[in-house]
């Protein structure tokens, strides 16, 4: 008589949730911006972790970093991350295809991952209230932007590559070190 074996399931391996439950509970992430079920993280759609818009969210901590496992949550169309204190974003920002808004402003932003460009979904990027010296020549990637906020930052000069922006109708750019606008923003013509 052979005892029956068993068979292993080919479940993919969900460690990154467990990494994602971990870096929400370092900052106090409530169960409802970051489910601690992994069938409502998978289907989240809004993550917000904004720390200014309320008495109640200013008083919990600031969150200085996102982990490498948020390009994970692929059904992500709306991410808050302001008013916090994060230095920088992910690489793996870059796998968030389906983001139609992303507010990054009033954190501590210094640049941007190139994988930006890889949001062409993306139609309103607020990033103001940091510290951004420049922006990323693939911004111009994201052929689907309609908003573009970058004032209060640092500066100092705009790449040519905006003028792809085609369907651009708002852009905030003032309160920086800019001494010039590039020519190309006269084919922005929306």
């Amino acid at each position: 008589m052979s005892t029956p074996q068993t068979t292993e399931t080919n479940e993919p391996n969900h460690q990154w949730i467990d990494s994602i439950f971990a870096w929400a509970d370092e900052f106090d992430i409530p169960e409802d911006e970051i489910p601690r079920d992994k069938d409502q993280l998978l289907a989240l759609t809004q993550l917000d972790i904004n720390r200014g818009s309320s008495h109640t969210k200013s008083q919990l901590p600031k969150v200085t970093y996102l982990p490498d496992d948020i390009g994970k949550l692929t059904q992500l169309t709306h991410m808050d991350i302001s008013d916090n204190k994060i230095t920088q974003l992910p690489d793996s920002i870059g796998q968030l295809t389906k983001l139609t808004e992303l507010n990054a402003s009033s954190n501590q932003l210094d640049s941007l991952p190139d994988s930006l460009s890889k949001l062409t979904q993306l139609t309103h990027l607020q990033l103001s209230f940091n510290q951004l010296n420049q922006l990323p020549d693939s911004i111009g990637e994201i052929s689907g932007l309609t908003e573009l906020s970058i004032d209060f930052n640092k500066l100092t000069q705009l790449p040519t590559s905006i003028e792809q922006l085609h369907h651009l109708s708002v852009l905030d750019a003032f309160s920086n070190q800019l001494t010039e606008l590039p020519e190309s923003l006269t084919h922005l013509t929306n």
